[in-house]
């Protein structure tokens, strides 16, 4: 069966991308944060207005980064790749106070010890990109966006599943379930790893297609995503090796929510009354009027 791994962009530039050198001056990467909108179709939550999310946009390939490295802040900018994730180590600062002696003085002072522990990169890599707009001021480039809101943050995946999916907790008490997706490289750039073969794109799905989730996929399972990308701030832990003390650090999470969700292959029967809801919520969605709630002046990610 065939994978899949689609995703499509237009989006406001957060700031001048940074382009990174190899020893001879010569640039071998390029990556930038980019504001998108999640637009007003239903994602479990029956939430009816747009939000802002973040995505990270990093490629190595010599025609991309010269077509984004003239890029600046508030420029508008369309991007056509795919999601991609790659295993990283990230640094905290341990922010705990501890006791040292200085001339014979005992007083306290910031550990300030750097940490490292394992993590996931996540971030579209672009097979395509395109500026569309520059010179723009904030208000002009976030009015653009506004106008492309349904279009502005598409994500369409195939994938099989690493593993059961795990039911979350949700803090409105909403049914959550999260699970990891394998899905096979069908396109590689230069100066990426050979073995970075396969992408593992988290997906978290909320309400009722969470509660569809949970009862009919497994490990193995085969499932279309129809979504979007979404950026949460989220709490990360760690002992410090220096001081020993544990302490928080925020992190950022990447992940898809689906609009949709078709199940292709090693899937449960769904039982008669999650069919007959699904019915229900798709009759609602056709008749329900349009929601015209105003859309949040700043950005910001999904709470957990």
């Amino acid at each position: 069966m065939a994978f899949d791994n689609d995703v499509r962009l237009f989006a406001r530039v957060i700031q001048k991308p940074l382009v990174r050198m190899d020893e001879n001056g010569n640039p071998f990467q390029i990556e930038t944060y980019l504001h998108v909108l999640r637009g007003r179709r239903d994602f479990g939550l029956h939430f009816g207005h747009v939000e802002y999310q973040i995505a990270l946009v990093v490629s190595t390939d010599d025609v991309i980064i010269k077509k984004m490295q003239g890029w600046d802040k508030n420029d508008f900018a369309y991007i056509h790749g795919y999601l991609s994730t790659a295993d990283i180590v990230k640094q905290s600062w341990c922010p705990n106070k501890i006791k040292v002696t200085r001339g014979g003085v005992e007083t306290e002072a910031v550990c300030g010890a750097e940490n490292s522990k394992s993590g996931t990169l996540v971030y579209v890599n672009p097979i395509n990109a395109y500026l569309l707009a520059s010179g723009l001021t904030e208000e002009a480039s976030m009015a653009m966006l506004r106008n492309c809101e349904e279009e502005s943050n598409s994500v369409k995946l195939v994938g099989r599943l690493c593993k059961d999916p795990e039911e979350v907790n949700y803090k409105a008490g909403v049914p959550t379930a999260k699970y990891m997706l394998a899905i096979k490289r069908s396109k590689f750039f230069k100066n990426e790893p050979s073995d970075w073969d396969t992408d593992f794109p988290v997906v978290r799905s909320y309400g009722d297609i969470a509660v569809k989730d949970l009862m009919a996929l497994r490990q193995n399972s085969v499932v279309m995503i129809d979504g979007y990308l979404q950026s949460r701030q989220v709490k990360q832990k760690t002992i410090c090796s220096s001081c020993g003390q544990e302490y928080e650090w925020d992190d950022l999470a990447t992940e898809v929510v689906p609009y949709r969700v078709e199940y292709l292959k090693n899937c449960q029967a769904l039982l008669p009354d999650a069919l007959a809801a699904d019915a229900d919520a798709g009759q609602e969605e056709e008749t329900a009027a349009p929601d015209t709630g105003a859309v949040p002046d700043t950005g910001g990610g999904s709470a957990e």
